[in-house]
């Protein structure tokens, strides 16, 4: 989406993270009022597509408008579809944990 990671930064290690609490929120689509949540979660290391398991699966969420679904739905890997944002275990925790717990 434009703009998206304006208000992101890299730490030494190269993850990325939101100094800015709001704009962690709105950049990464969940609710404000959660972001006390999301300052516990660790900072996203870049990804690196030969060490992930072809036998995963990847969730799709269906309103993320930081990668977009049509991109996603490209994973080489089973997909399951969710109607969430970037970040749905802060938007739909309790959605997420069941499609989760479905598949393990």
């Amino acid at each position: 989406m434009p703009g998206f990671g304006d208000g992101r930064t890299r730490d030494e290690l190269g993850r990325s993270y939101y100094p800015n609490p709001a704009d962690a929120a709105r950049e990464l689509q969940y609710p404000a009022d959660y972001a006390h949540l999301a300052s516990k979660l660790r900072r996203q290391a870049p990804l690196v597509m030969s060490r992930m398991s072809d036998e995963g699966v990847y969730v799709v969420c269906s309103n993320d408008a930081c990668i977009r679904p049509e991109w996603q739905r490209r994973a080489p890997f089973r997909q399951i579809e969710l109607a969430a944002g970037h970040s749905p275990m802060l938007e739909r925790p309790l959605e997420l944990a069941d499609l989760l717990h479905d598949i393990a």
